[in-house]
């Protein structure tokens, strides 16, 4: 639960409006930043999702920026060879998200760093 920056109610985490004041992202913007730096694994493709939502696949050596708001965070890779990996970060205004994403060698699943 979080304080909305304009009200001051308390509102879920994940709420995307407050329902005492109708502000859109009542915890404020916040962006969440997903990296993959190596080519460990580079033939390997992940696709990313944060609250379900899918938000593409990111190569190696780059990265997605996603606008999220303040609060908890669910984020799911899934590899083109049909392993997961799942993580839950908390963003807020003072402290962006950062993930770095890699390729076990050893199993072939996702590790966040």
């Amino acid at each position: 639960m979080i304080q909305c920056r304009e009200c001051g109610n308390t509102v879920s985490d994940s709420a995307r409006t407050c329902p005492n004041c109708g502000i859109d992202s009542p915890g404020g913007s916040c962006e969440l930043v997903i990296i993959r730096p190596s080519l460990g694994g580079g033939a390997i493709g992940l696709t990313v999702y944060v609250d379900n939502t899918l938000y593409g696949d990111i190569k190696a050596r780059k990265s997605m920026t996603i606008p999220v708001s303040a609060g908890q965070h669910h984020v799911l890779v899934e590899t083109s060879r049909g392993k997961t990996g799942t993580t839950t970060i908390d963003v807020t205004p003072q402290s962006p998200g950062k993930l770095t994403l890699g390729i076990s060698q050893l199993t072939g699943g996702v590790k966040f760093s």
